[in-house]
């Protein structure tokens, strides 16, 4: 059984990711994928909207203390990434950083400084 699937704060982003119809919500390890397909890998499905998010709660990191890494974010609908990383920072308490390892090519570049500036928990490296 995943380490964080009953934390209050995931629970709370599973809330949050239900109400967008993702017909996917499961857990590989301490890795929670929401998506069309079953599947949330960089740069392989053009058909897919997924996020795919690692949590480490009880990890402190010398910079940024307890926080929560955003993995892949995958969407063939304008506007879907953004859609999912809303609800996302939406469902986390302000303080709370956010690591970025999206391995994604092309938009990920532009994207991340843009969801960055909405959401300042946000740290990409």
């Amino acid at each position: 059984m995943p380490k964080y699937r009953n934390h209050p704060i995931a629970r709370n982003i599973i809330d949050g990711l239900t109400k967008l119809n993702l017909p996917t919500i499961s857990w590989s390890k301490d890795v929670l994928v929401a998506s069309l397909n079953g599947e949330c890998q960089a740069n392989t499905e053009p058909n897919n909207v997924c996020i795919a998010l690692h949590f480490n709660f009880d990890l402190e990191d010398k910079e940024y203390g307890e926080h929560m890494q955003i993995v892949t974010v995958e969407s063939c609908i304008k506007g879907g990434g953004t859609g999912l990383v809303s609800v996302v920072m939406d469902c986390l308490p302000e303080d709370m950083k956010v690591c970025v390892y999206d391995s994604t090519d092309g938009e990920a570049k532009t994207f991340w400084p843009k969801m960055a500036e909405k959401y300042p928990n946000i740290v990409r490296y």
